[in-house]
C-alpha cells in the first residue's frame, strides 16, 4: 500500500517537474526559424491575426525627380499602415531630395508606427552624382547593414528594402509577399515591354555572375508564372527576419571564401546562399517597375529627362493593368 503512494507521489513530481521544464523551455518573443524551408505555418489573410510588422528601407540620393511618384506608390500599399516603420537615408544630395522627404515625412508620419529619417550633409566619397566609385559602393553597403541592423533591432518580423526609382503600381505587392512565406523574396519588376532589364537573374555561372539561362525570358514575359528560386534579386527585396539563418545576411561582409568585387547585391546573394536559405522571384501579376541604372545616362539632366519620358510610356499604362 505504502509502496504504490510512494510511486504515485514520484509520477506526480516527475510529471510537475517536466511541466516547468516545457514552460522555461519555450522561447520568448518572436519564434525565429532555422534553415528548413516552411517549418511555420504559412502568414493567412485571417482577421484574427495581426498583419507581421515591416521595416521598410528607403536609401535616396539625387532622387527628386522620382520621389514623388515613388512615394505616392509606397503610401498607396494595401498594407496595415500601423504595422510598417520606414526608415530613411539619404545623403549627398545636389538637388531637392532632402527637402522632399522632410515633407513627406512630415505630412504622413502620424499613419505609421515609425519613421526614421537620416539626412546627412557628411562627404563620404568624392563623385559625380552617377558616378559610381568602389568607394560609393561601400557606402551603400554600409548603409543597408545599418538598415537590417535597425530592423533587427526593432524587431521587426520582415524588411523591405525599395529602391526610389521602384515603382510599385500594384497595391496588393507587399501583401502578395508576405503571404507566399519565403525567406528572401522579390516582386517582378520590368523596365518596358520590349526591355529584358529586370531585377532577377536565373543564371549565374561559377563565380556568380550573371548567366542567361533559357527560362528567363519565360518568367519575365510572364508565360511561366507563379514563384521560382532564383540565384540574384536586387532593388526590391522583402526579407523575413524571423528565420534563424537571417541573422547571417549582410550586404556588406561577405561570407567566407568570397573572392567577387564589393558589390551590396553580390554580396548579399552570397551570404543568402552561405546562409542555406534561397532567393525567389514572384510573377504571378504585374507588380511595378524600374528604371535603368543610373550608369546608363550622362548627367542628372539626362536622367530627369529619361524619367519624364518614362512616365509617359511605362508608367501611365499602369492604370490598364
Amino acid at each position: 500500500m505504502a509502496s504504490g503512494l510512494l510511486r504515485v507521489l514520484v509520477l506526480g513530481i516527475l510529471g510537475a517537474i517536466s511541466a516547468v521544464r516545457q514552460v522555461f523551455d519555450e522561447p520568448i518573443g518572436p519564434t525565429r526559424r532555422s534553415k528548413i524551408e516552411d517549418e511555420l505555418p504559412p502568414v493567412a489573410e485571417n482577421e484574427a491575426t495581426l498583419w507581421p510588422t515591416v521595416f521598410v528601407a528607403m536609401l535616396a540620393s539625387n532622387q527628386a525627380h522620382t520621389l514623388p511618384q515613388f512615394l505616392a506608390y509606397i503610401e498607396r500599399l494595401d498594407y496595415p499602415k500601423d504595422r510598417i516603420s520606414i526608415g530613411i537615408h539619404t545623403d549627398h544630395n545636389v538637388d531637392n531630395t532632402s527637402a522632399m522627404l522632410q515633407e513627406w515625412v512630415a505630412n504622413v508620419r502620424p499613419f505609421y508606427h515609425n519613421i526614421l529619417l537620416i539626412d546627412s550633409d557628411e562627404i563620404v566619397y568624392v563623385s559625380e552624382p552617377l558616378e559610381w566609385t568602389n568607394e560609393r559602393y561601400q557606402h551603400i553597403m554600409r548603409l543597408r547593414d545599418r538598415c537590417l541592423n535597425e530592423a533587427r533591432r526593432q524587431w521587426a518580423d520582415y524588411i523591405l528594402f525599395v529602391d526610389c526609382d521602384n515603382f510599385l503600381i500594384n497595391s496588393q505587392t507587399l501583401k502578395s509577399l508576405v503571404l507566399k512565406n519565403k525567406s528572401v523574396i522579390a516582386p517582378m519588376l520590368t523596365v518596358t515591354k520590349t526591355s529584358l532589364y529586370s531585377n532577377f537573374w536565373c543564371g549565374t555561372d561559377e563565380n556568380g555572375y550573371y548567366k542567361r539561362t533559357k527560362s528567363y525570358i519565360p518568367t519575365l514575359e510572364r508565360e511561366r508564372r507563379g514563384c521560382f528560386p532564383v540565384p540574384m534579386i536586387y532593388s526590391t527585396v522583402l526579407i523575413d527576419l524571423r528565420w534563424e539563418a537571417s541573422t547571417q545576411l549582410s550586404y556588406e561582409k561577405p561570407p567566407p571564401g568570397y573572392q567577387g568585387p564589393a558589390d551590396d547585391m553580390l554580396v548579399f546573394a552570397a551570404s543568402v546562399k552561405a546562409a542555406g536559405l534561397q532567393m525567389y522571384i514572384l510573377n504571378s501579376d504585374v507588380y511595378g517597375h524600374l528604371m535603368l541604372t543610373a550608369s546608363e545616362y550622362s548627367s542628372l539632366d539626362d536622367l530627369r529627362q529619361y524619367y519624364s519620358d518614362y512616365k509617359m510610356t511605362t508608367l501611365c499604362k499602369a492604370m490598364f493593368y
